[in-house]
């Protein structure tokens, strides 16, 4: 690929996503739209760039970024988050809060909201404490394979053989499914985090975002945790990957431990 054709990309696709392209990323952008474009019978990257261009509706913007996002991600990842999880959801419910809104902002192909449905299920009665998951990602494809919640025996390698007989059922001679009551419990939406404001009603009482803000520049960093307070409750948590930590030292976030942020101000 020329390096005016990959400027034209990266540009692009820093506009539609807030994702930043480095000069050494050139190979593996090629790389990953090479699929795409042998599906449209198209050789030349120039070609792929003006049919994106022409395109009216926007669909293939979609399946650029689809092609460009990084969703590699495993269950009960960065484990640290999910022991302080539970005893945030135990303290919630031991104060008599009913209701529990949790929102994971790059949700991927699902491992992350499915672990946090997990954890919640071993920490609190799900029967009398409705814990409401919204789960949302730039990519459709991920959601798709999110929301079918159907994984490998490698793919759930991070899981304990205790957990897996619990909450999996075996579909295949090496495939696994997430039981159908965890499921319906997530509501899946493609929500891009370099849009504001975000198109989401009420507020949350926990944000997972991690392991995503690393790949935005430092000021997008900075706009979407400044969306994040907005949209917690006083009180409510933001959880960052271990290397985004610094993401978090926003005005209005008071740093815990562990890449964990509480929103300033009364709350449970």
């Amino acid at each position: 690929m020329e390096h005016e054709v990959f400027e034209k990309f990266r540009t692009l696709i820093h506009g539609e996503s807030g994702i930043s392209l480095k000069d050494e990323k050139k190979v593996l952008l090629e790389n990953r739209i090479r699929r795409r474009m042998n599906e449209l019978r198209l050789r030349d990257p120039r070609d792929y760039l003006e049919l994106i261009e022409l395109d009216i509706d926007g669909s293939e913007i979609v399946h650029l970024l689809d092609a460009v996002s990084t969703n590699h991600t495993f269950f009960f990842r960065e484990g640290s988050h999910f022991t302080q999880l539970a005893q945030i959801l135990k303290s919630r419910v031991a104060s008599g809060q009913k209701e529990i809104r949790i929102w994971c902002a790059a949700s991927s192909t699902g491992e992350e909201p499915y672990t946090i449905l997990m954890t919640a299920a071993e920490a609190v009665d799900l029967n009398t404490c409705e814990v409401k998951l919204l789960a949302s990602d730039i990519s459709m494809t991920v959601l798709q394979t999110a929301s079918s919640g159907c994984y490998s025996e490698e793919g759930l390698s991070g899981v304990s053989l205790e957990l897996r007989k619990k909450y999996f059922s075996q579909i295949g001679p090496y495939d696994y499914q997430i039981r159908r009551d965890l499921r319906e419990k997530v509501l899946f939406k493609r929500l891009n985090l370099s849009t504001f404001p975000y198109p989401l009603k009420g507020s949350f009482d926990i944000i997972f975002c991690r392991n995503v803000m690393i790949y935005f520049e430092r000021e997008l960093r900075h706009k979407i945790v400044q969306e994040f307070h907005r949209l917690l409750v006083p009180g409510g948590c933001l959880f960052v990957g271990h290397s985004e930590a610094s993401a978090g030292q926003v005005k209005g976030f008071r740093r815990t431990e562990n890449a964990m942020f509480l929103k300033e101000g009364c709350g449970k």
